[in-house]
């Protein structure tokens, strides 16, 4: 994956047309859009408003330009300005672990539209790495992922894969444990032996799912208002307990401490 250090060319959804999927619910959006194409190279994450894009493709991965042997698991975010920045998957699972060195940390970035977090998949297993995105600013956790069934059996009824239920959980817990919003794009459908479970999720800083591409390939849309639902969250939400505010850090003394 080579990223160009110029402006995208084309409008968001303009982009989306030509590369992922032509959709007549792409007409006049704006919000966030979060789509899942089981015959497209990537999953997409789009935050309309303001035109900023992240895209990953677990099969295209990203070379150190240092380093020439060392590969990446790599989500690249692009805004109006150009490229803005990347995140390297920190959590390696199973083969991963063989083949991809892991990134050194969650940073933050500032857009116009507020500041945004990522992380790639397995990542969202972890509270801590949603956690230190929150601590370090973020308003919103965008997390590309191939989470898949189980096993092939529950896709005939995927609502008893234990999987799907993992699944939704983390995206939910996550959100709602820092009380900021949380994007999921999941693949969908079969791609080796494996096959994806979809129901990519737009979750609100309460832990509500606001949107969902449920179990297909789709697009899930839901307008927000960040700063007030984020306040609202902090405010309003668990009976008026800021979670960020009421951490006791001085009590956590094993969470940096290697098993």
């Amino acid at each position: 994956m080579v990223v160009p250090d110029v402006v995208c060319p084309l409008e968001p959804v303009d982009f989306l047309r030509e590369t992922v999927i032509d959709d007549p619910i792409l007409d006049g959006l704006e919000g966030v859009v979060v789509i899942t194409d089981a015959d497209a190279d990537m999953v997409a994450v789009v935050l309309c408003d303001g035109g900023y894009m992240l895209f990953a493709d677990e099969q295209v991965f990203v070379k150190d330009a240092e380093v020439d042997y060392k590969l990446y698991n790599t989500a690249v975010l692009i805004g109006p300005e150009g490229y803005l920045g990347k995140y390297r998957k920190v959590h390696l699972p199973l083969d991963e672990l063989h083949t991809y060195y892991s990134g050194e940390g969650f940073n933050v970035f500032d857009t116009k539209i507020c500041r945004i977090g990522m992380m790639i998949c397995y990542d969202k297993a972890f509270p801590e790495a949603a956690r230190e995105a929150a601590l370090g600013g973020a308003e919103m956790l965008v997390t590309p992922l191939a989470w898949p069934h189980s096993n092939p059996e529950y896709t005939s009824d995927p609502e008893k894969d234990p999987n799907l239920d993992e699944h939704r959980l983390y995206d939910r817990v996550r959100a709602m444990e820092n009380q900021i919003f949380f994007i999921s794009s999941n693949q969908y459908g079969p791609c080796g032996s494996s096959y994806y479970l979809g129901n990519s999720n737009i979750v609100g800083p309460n832990g509500v799912v606001l949107a969902t591409t449920g179990y297909q390939e789709g697009i899930a849309y839901a307008e927000v208002d960040l700063k007030r639902d984020i306040y609202t969250g902090k405010t309003i939400g668990m009976g008026g307990s800021n979670l960020m505010r009421e951490r006791k850090p001085f009590a956590y003394k094993r969470l940096a401490i290697p098993e």
